[in-house]
């Protein structure tokens, strides 16, 4: 029995329209892996969507012109374009007459085909140029964001220095460059412009130097003076903020003339402390206080390995923090940070190994800052040992610093794991662990422990809310969460937490 005409025609177009959803899948499949390799601009996306929407249409369109008998009937007599052909001498006839060309198989595929390749051209040729003025802007100013310092020649006083005037911009440039978000200008552009503004046998004014710093594209401007006696020489420095006009403090060095580059070393460290900031070195879970080292390349490598245990990428950190260590063996916070760093890694660090790194600790203590002291002896020294001296003196830390995250922090993670001698109620611990995430919302490790307590209070919302969270600041390596154990929830955030998820992070309160 035949079906009817107008059923055959409905089914052959339903089976063409299913088929190019599928194909539609496959290309938003392949544009979201180009994505994540290539910076290919926002509007590429909603770009192929609406492409993709707009080729629907004519497909669908195409096929049932197609399945039409009289479309059969013209093709065979010649009246019209076979299924395949593009006929672009009819096509531009028909809409020089104000009519829409007959739809064909090869002119579909091919509008779709050119419409694809219009789009993608021009997400290259903005790639292409965005990169080149990228670079043009880095090659003259440094980055876009981010602190920018411009080191100006240096005034010198005494024998035998004049080559340290232009050298002191080489040698500055080249030690604060990736410190934190430090980017030194290039000394090579600094110098340029300072001959076009003074030329090299005159000494202009600040106001001079300061506008010739503000031509490079620098945000802060050093400025400073050698000057040797006796066998001793001293480098004193300004540093100025271009956009505020303020000045900000660097202590001055000393030492015996054939330490100079030692010298420069402790003034850039020095230096490098002014510019981030008490705020922001804080942010990042340490204080200026503890950046105790004269080394720079030991505090560069600190600065890299903190920003990624700072996301909580333990295991990409500790390369860093132990070649920090191995610059600067006095370096506290370094032999701090491995050690806590190692402690996130269990079942990949021996034991003998973790009690190597925390013992390490001990002999630093007298060098770093009180505070920093305080929580390495009470957080890891006495958690190690299984001290109950650990949580009193944590306690009396809270009491004195309740705004230091890292404190509360570790208050908490030494009750919550040492339930023999925590001497503290559930309600304590978890609320140490949310104080450390209110005060340092950047700092992924302090998320995990607190997304675990979201689960013991049973409440799912804002188990959800702190997993988006922890996405938003951890790095691409967050095995070590507890959070990668409740994605289940993000399907239903209305759900109950089911019991057998809670039973693989167990309350240690129950």
């Amino acid at each position: 029995m035949l079906e009817p005409q107008g059923t055959g025609r409905r089914t052959r177009v339903g089976s063409v329209a299913v088929g190019y959803l599928g194909a539609s899948w496959l290309i938003l499949q392949v544009v979201d892996v180009v994505g994540d390799i290539l910076p290919l601009p926002s509007w590429v996306g909603p770009g192929v969507l609406v492409l993709l929407g707009i080729g629907l249409v004519l497909v669908t369109a195409t096929a049932w012109v197609q399945a039409d008998p009289d479309t059969t009937r013209g093709e065979q007599t010649g009246e019209l374009p076979g299924d395949w052909e593009v006929a672009p001498k009819e096509a531009l006839t028909a809409l020089l007459h104000g009519r829409f060309p007959h739809l064909t198989w090869g002119r579909t595929l091919l509008g779709g085909l050119a419409a694809l390749s219009l789009l993608f051209g021009s997400a290259g040729l903005y790639v292409l140029i965005s990169d080149r003025s990228m670079d043009d802007t880095v090659e003259a100013s440094g980055p876009a964001t981010g602190v920018r310092i411009a080191s100006m020649p240096f005034a010198t006083t005494g024998p035998d220095l004049e080559v340290y005037r232009e050298g002191m911009v080489e040698l500055l440039a080249t030690n604060l460059d990736g410190l934190g978000d430090i980017r030194a200008i290039a000394s090579r552009t600094v110098l340029a412009r300072w001959d076009e503004m003074a030329g090299s046998d005159s000494r202009p004014d600040l106001d001079a130097v300061l506008e010739t710093a503000r031509s490079t594209g620098a945000t802060h401007a050093l400025v400073g003076s050698l000057v040797a006696a006796a066998g001793e020489i001293r480098i004193n420095a300004e540093l100025y903020d271009l956009q505020s006009g303020a000045e900000l403090s660097v202590p001055g060095v000393q030492g015996s003339d054939d330490e100079i580059l030692d010298l420069v070393d402790r003034l850039a460290v020095s230096v490098a402390r002014s510019l981030m900031g008490a705020e922001r070195i804080e942010a990042a879970g340490s204080r200026l206080a503890s950046l105790t080292t004269p080394s720079v390349p030991a505090l560069r490598l600190y600065l890299e390995g903190e920003a990624l245990y700072r996301r909580a990428e333990f295991l990409a950190a500790l390369p860093l923090l132990e070649g920090a260590i191995e610059a600067d063996p006095t370096f506290g916070l370094a032999v701090m940070r491995r050690a806590q760093a190692l402690g996130w890694l269990p079942g990949l660090v021996p034991p003998d190994t973790l009690e190597a790194a925390r013992l390490a600790i001990g002999p630093l203590l007298d060098g770093m800052s009180q505070r920093d002291a305080t929580l390495a002896e009470a957080g890891i020294i006495d958690y190690a040992e299984r001290d109950a001296d650990g949580p009193r003196r944590l306690r009396e830390f809270v009491a004195r610093y309740p705004d230091d995250a890292e404190g509360w922090y570790q208050l908490s993670d030494f009750l919550f794991h040492l339930n023999n001698i925590r001497g503290g109620t559930r309600d304590e611990v978890l609320h140490g662990f949310d104080r450390a995430v209110d005060l340092g919302p950047q700092f992924a490790p302090y998320y995990i422990h607190v997304i675990q307590g979201a689960l013991f209070r049973g409440d799912t919302a804002r188990t959800r809310q702190l997993l988006e969270e922890y996405r938003g600041v951890a790095g691409e390596d967050d095995r070590w969460a507890a959070a990668s154990l409740l994605r289940i929830l993000l399907l239903d955030p209305e759900a109950e937490i089911p019991a057998e998820l809670a039973e693989r992070v167990p309350d240690p309160y129950t």
